[in-house]
């Protein structure tokens, strides 16, 4: 072990002595530490393909009860999970609380709500009519869909 550690020394001390390995050894790290910082600004900080939605609505604002029925008549079948139905939001700011009825083109009728809850419904795919009841202020009492 004293022979490694006294080699090691001695390699540490040339290296040190000698102006161009030092000098090399800088710009090494230099160099690393330089293309490592614009590599990062510039590289993608997203995995995975960007989705950009594609939707319009109708908007009403409602207080107390409320119920609500539509009838989806088609639906393209853009990706399994595509939606279209009714949603009640507690506000129009991004990320408020909601409760939603809708149809997907893979996976039929769903009832979602606070980003957390997804139930599967009646139906499998459009045409089909959604009825969202909503009693009080943010509580959801009833959803239903039924096939025509």
């Amino acid at each position: 072990m004293a022979g490694i550690a006294s080699t090691v020394q001695a390699e540490w001390t040339k290296m040190w002595s000698v102006r161009s390995a030092a000098a090399c050894l800088l710009v090494g790290v230099g160099l690393t530490i330089g293309l490592s910082t614009l590599l990062g600004a510039t590289g993608k900080t997203h995995e995975g393909p960007y989705r950009t939605d594609e939707f319009s609505f109708v908007h009403q604002a409602v207080s107390g009860d409320a119920s609500i029925t539509a009838r989806v008549m088609s639906q393209d079948d853009t990706h399994e999970w595509a939606k279209a139905g009714i949603q009640v939001k507690a506000s129009l700011d991004s990320g408020s609380p909601y409760a939603a009825i809708m149809v997907t083109p893979g996976h039929g009728v769903r009832m979602e709500s606070a980003f957390t809850t997804d139930i599967a419904g009646v139906g499998e795919a459009a045409p089909t009519w959604l009825r969202l009841t909503r009693i009080g202020p943010a509580c959801i009492l009833s959803s239903r869909s039924w096939m025509i």
